[in-house]
């Protein structure tokens, strides 16, 4: 009653945030957040492809063997681990230390920019309602499940935040780029060294 005469004094009309909204109400944030969501898939791809260029090198077999080998361990950090051990016993030695150097400093990145790529791939999507004080809004994020934040891991994915909305993914996809990039062309230069 009390918020029955606010309303009536301040002339504000409650905002209805709907269970079930029309399309129209929330589609465009839909889409933005779907679009972020596939940027980050994609760009992980591609990441996969040059962490596949460098696992090649390291084991130091044909594309079709280490094809075999690269793509029969099921998960990222498996990979990845896998990478570095490789890379670190090809770049032994003093001869080497560049090479290992600018090695770990990639793989520091890869590995920060892991649990992010986990929770997007691994953690529930969740559409909440709000207001902006005159209509409802739609917000879409990906949640860290509340009972993986038991883990370690988990607990810091992104600056202590339990979700992870439309502009981080945005700016998770842009670093994974970078990071991608990177990868590209330290894969290109041990290629060439090698020939």
């Amino acid at each position: 009653m009390a918020e029955d005469k606010e309303d009536q004094q301040t002339g504000a009309i409650p905002v209805i945030i709907k269970l079930h909204p029309q399309p129209e109400e929330y589609v465009e944030a839909e889409t933005a957040f779907l679009r972020s969501v596939g940027l980050c898939v994609t760009q992980w791809a591609f990441v996969d492809r040059q962490l596949f260029r460098l696992f090649r090198f390291g084991i130091g077999a044909p594309t079709h063997r280490a094809a075999i080998l690269y793509y029969d361990q099921n998960t990222i950090g498996r990979r990845v681990g896998q990478i570095n051990n490789l890379l670190k016993g090809a770049f032994e030695g003093p001869d080497n230390e560049n090479w290992l150097k600018n090695w770990e400093g990639v793989h520091q990145r890869l590995r920060d920019l892991l649990p992010i790529r986990n929770v997007i791939a691994h953690q529930p999507v969740q559409r909440l309602g709000t207001s902006d004080g005159t209509k409802a809004i739609y917000v879409y994020a990906i949640y860290l499940e509340p009972y993986a934040r038991y883990l370690k891991r988990s607990r810091n994915v992104h600056r202590d935040k339990e979700s992870l909305n439309t502009d981080d993914l945005i700016q998770h996809s842009n670093d994974v780029n970078a990071l991608e990039s990177d990868l590209r062309e330290f894969a290109n230069k041990i290629g060439e060294a090698s020939r």
